[in-house]
């Protein structure tokens, strides 16, 4: 039976695969923000407790991310697959419907 409107939405909507799809795509973009935030430089200034002394002071971080494209390159790759996947999901489930 050919499914028109309301009545397709609801069925794509209850389909297990397009769900698991659609987190999959969504788990590798946020991979990849996560990528490309990790790619700038980090500074962190702060108070440090001193264990050995039982006293304050002050620490100071500097994290410089050498090669961060790398992973950045990696993480767009993973988003794009997931991507086409979920278009993939949705193209065979429309057939199915329709």
């Amino acid at each position: 039976a050919f499914l028109r409107g309301a009545e397709a939405a609801v069925a794509l909507e209850r389909r297990p695969d397009l769900r698991v799809a659609e987190a999959r795509y969504l788990r590798a973009e946020a991979a990849l923000y996560e990528a490309a935030a990790a790619q700038y430089p980090r500074l962190r200034i702060g108070p440090e407790w001193m264990i050995g002394t039982n006293s304050w002071g002050g620490m100071f971080q500097v994290y410089l991310p050498l090669d961060a494209g790398r992973p950045v390159r990696a993480a767009r790759e993973r988003r794009d697959a997931a991507r086409r996947e979920l278009d993939a999901a949705w193209l065979a489930a429309e057939e199915e419907l329709g």
